[in-house]
């Protein structure tokens, strides 16, 4: 299989935002034209529950011999109507930004991280010669030259977005926790926070178990959330995760040795109506692929950390977007026996390819972002079918998903897709081939 974006764990996204600062994209994704306002507009469904089954069990068997199991539950909000509305990204103000810092720091001066000194360059080195890292050595050793011999922090006076201020500032337990403000991102982590997911990356031994409930690490979220005043947002995921305590404001932080809280990482999604949004747990996409309907903004999400006392204690907040009005208050949904056909159709296509076998685990309805046509700089949150599925090669399983309008049964490319013209081309041949 040959893909051209490569699937991008949460895991390494959350620890991204809380380890280090994110780069805004330098280019624009690419955006296709839409035309779902065009089929919604002026059409308005009777309010009432959605009509679909609990559980789906079947086994398909291809022309070619592969099989596609079906053997998940169903998953529908339990709501009346479903909404579809305009949204456009916005940025953190400068007076956000200095909201936020004020209400984490809780007045308290915060500096910035001091440049790097000789000393400091010099430890580095010796590292990345003994993990014989050539290039890096000697990127270290051009830089030693110009290092200052000692480097003192300044204060941070200015959070204005363009200047991006990143520090960190002396807790009253004797830790160090940062705060870091940018036009789309927001975050602050007392120490550094490590999901089970990390850990296992990192061959570390994982959390069984901690000592505060999924509700109740959940409500405390949801009183600081309602406090910074971010708006309807829903509980998305829960994993558990471990802080490590920050001992320095130095170049080069140190951090304890061993944890010291357990409890839960948990990420929010906005809240549509009753509908979850569409997280950013990664995509991944084939060269036949093709699409009725690509997002071209990122989705909105947050993050929170609460130990095992119930202490939020790391925050980010990523991608705002503001809601703007309703294309319609409830679109007419395809009935599911029409889903259940598309969903077939799709997976018969996309395993003909390689004729691997696939089992579906899971199919939930939730808000997709997708693209408002002619107009590159807005989206539509509008329902959306979230089928995953397990693909298995040559006795290795890869976890997939497939995405399709709850409206109209197309196909959406759930995230955006910076790409080189030259691949877009290759794409459409293989397309060709393939149909």
């Amino acid at each position: 299989m040959h893909k051209v974006l490569i699937f991008l764990a949460t895991a390494m996204t959350v620890g991204m935002i809380f380890c280090a600062c994110q780069a805004t994209p330098k280019s624009a994704p690419v955006v296709y034209g839409g035309g779902l306002e065009d089929k919604i507009k002026d059409t308005t469904a009777a309010d009432g529950a959605y009509n679909y089954p609990d559980k789906w069990r079947e086994i398909m068997i291809l022309s070619g011999g592969a099989e596609i199991e079906f053997d998940t539950v169903i998953r529908v909000p339990d709501v009346t109507a479903f909404p579809v509305y305009k949204v456009t990204p916005v940025t953190f103000t400068d007076q956000q930004i200095g909201s936020l810092a004020g209400y984490f720091t809780k007045g308290k001066d915060v500096f910035e991280i001091p440049e790097a000194t000789k000393t400091d360059l010099e430890m580095q080195l010796i590292a990345a010669k003994k993990n014989r890292d050539t290039e890096l050595a000697a990127e270290i050793e051009a830089a030693i030259p110009s290092a200052p011999e000692t480097a003192e922090p300044r204060k941070i006076i200015d959070w204005r977005s363009d200047v991006s201020p990143t520090g960190r500032f002396l807790d009253d337990d004797g830790e160090y926790a940062s705060v870091s403000g940018s036009a789309d991102l927001f975050t602050y982590c007392k120490g550094e926070i490590l999901t089970n997911g990390m850990l296992q990356i990192n061959d570390m031994d994982m959390i069984e178990e901690v000592a505060i409930t999924e509700e109740d690490a959940t409500k405390a979220a949801q009183k600081l959330l309602a406090e910074l005043g971010t708006g309807e947002m829903a509980a998305d995921r829960l994993e558990m995760a471990q802080r490590y305590a920050c001992l320095s404001n130095d170049y080069s932080a140190q951090f304890s040795d061993e944890a010291v809280s357990k409890g839960y990482l948990i990420r929010f999604v906005r809240n549509i109506g009753g509908l979850r949004g569409i997280s950013d747990t990664g995509a991944s996409m084939m060269y036949y692929d093709d699409y009725d309907y690509k997002a071209p903004i990122y989705p909105e999400e947050i993050w929170v950390y609460v130990n095992e006392a119930g202490v939020t204690q790391a925050f980010g907040w990523r991608y705002p977007l503001q809601i703007k009005e309703a294309i319609t208050q409830n679109a007419g949904l395809l009935p599911f026996d029409k889903v259940k056909q598309r969903i077939r159709d799709m997976l018969t296509y996309i395993d003909s390819y390689d004729g691997c076998p696939l089992k579906v685990t899971s199919i939930e309805m939730r808000m997709a972002l997708v693209d408002v046509k002619d107009h590159p700089d807005e989206a539509m949150y509008a329902p959306a079918w979230f089928i995953s599925y397990t693909e298995t090669s040559y006795g290795m399983s890869t976890e997939e998903r497939l995405v399709l309008n709850a409206i109209d049964g197309g196909r959406i490319l759930e995230l955006p897709m910076e790409m080189d013209p030259a691949i877009q081309n290759a794409m459409k041949e293989a397309r060709n081939l393939h149909s």
